[in-house]
């Protein structure tokens, strides 16, 4: 960390006969970092720059070895933000002379004051490029972790997904074989019902002769009782006029039994078909 130079500042201290070591002195720098200060300053005026460069050096050379102490005070600055990239030239298409032995004094230091410019500036560009690339390849740090977290990341949901897909076509397999099953399981519940209703039914037998008997799995009690007073109705009925008066006994038989029976479960077959139509048809 060096102190910034201000443009009144170095004019202040030229002013004063201050030298480059004063300078470098009074920044907390070195004659790299103070050269580069001014060129800071005066980065677009390159006549100003090579002036103030033949003041200092001017003065530097007259100075003794005794220096004092200047009593400005510079504001403190890192030097790597006076980088200014947007406004430098390409210092690689400048001149850059190199001293030869035939060279006087007076052009040898217009020499070095240009070569120190060039340089400065080069180091000023590099130093911008090196903070650049090093901000580039945090970025690029950055942008790998999150990629190598999103790879892991995707990675474990493919491992999730196919687990999933796995388990889903295994449980499909499951539901197509549980899905014959419980077809062929009603299936076979259906013929059980039907043979249950079949073995419950009950077929009650109506013969010609007034006889009614049962058949079927169960022995069932046939209880004509109250057929007497089922037989005084039917013979008042319109429906019953057309029959003997035997078969309207045996039809008010057939009621009664069918009123006492403990089932619903019974079918009706009589020898007479009109008997067996009437008992279909009236409701008593």
């Amino acid at each position: 960390m060096s102190k910034q130079l201000e443009m009144k500042d170095l004019l202040e201290g030229i002013k004063k006969g201050m030298s480059i070591d004063d300078f470098c002195e009074a920044l907390q720098c070195d004659e790299e970092e103070f050269k580069r200060s001014i060129l800071r300053l005066y980065k677009n005026n390159d006549e100003k720059l090579k002036k103030i460069m033949r003041e200092i050096k001017k003065k530097s050379k007259r100075k003794s070895g005794n220096s004092k102490k200047y009593s400005w005070v510079a504001k403190e600055i890192d030097v790597d933000k006076c980088v200014d990239r947007s406004v430098e030239k390409e210092e690689s298409e400048e001149a850059f002379e190199v001293f030869s032995p035939e060279m006087s004094l007076e052009e040898l230091d217009r020499l070095e004051e240009n070569q120190s410019i060039i340089t400065a500036r080069l180091e000023m560009k590099h130093k911008g490029l090196v903070a650049e690339h090093q901000m580039i390849l945090q970025s690029v740090q950055k942008i790998s972790t999150e990629i190598n977290g999103l790879i892991v990341s995707v990675k474990e949901k493919y491992e999730e997904f196919q687990d999933l897909k796995a388990s889903a076509e295994e449980i499909a397999e499951k539901m197509k074989e549980l899905s014959a099953d419980v077809h062929d399981k009603k299936v076979a519940l259906m013929e059980t019902r039907q043979r249950i209703h079949e073995l419950e039914l009950i077929t009650l037998c109506v013969y010609e002769s007034g006889e009614i008997t049962a058949e079927g799995e169960r022995r069932v009690e046939l209880n004509d009782s109250g057929s007497e007073k089922l037989r005084n109705t039917l013979l008042k009925m319109e429906e019953c006029q057309n029959l003997r008066v035997k078969d309207v006994g045996t039809l008010a038989k057939l009621i009664a039994i069918v009123k006492n029976l403990k089932t619903s479960k019974y079918e009706v077959v009589c020898d007479e078909p009109e008997i067996e139509r009437i008992f279909n048809t009236i409701s008593i």
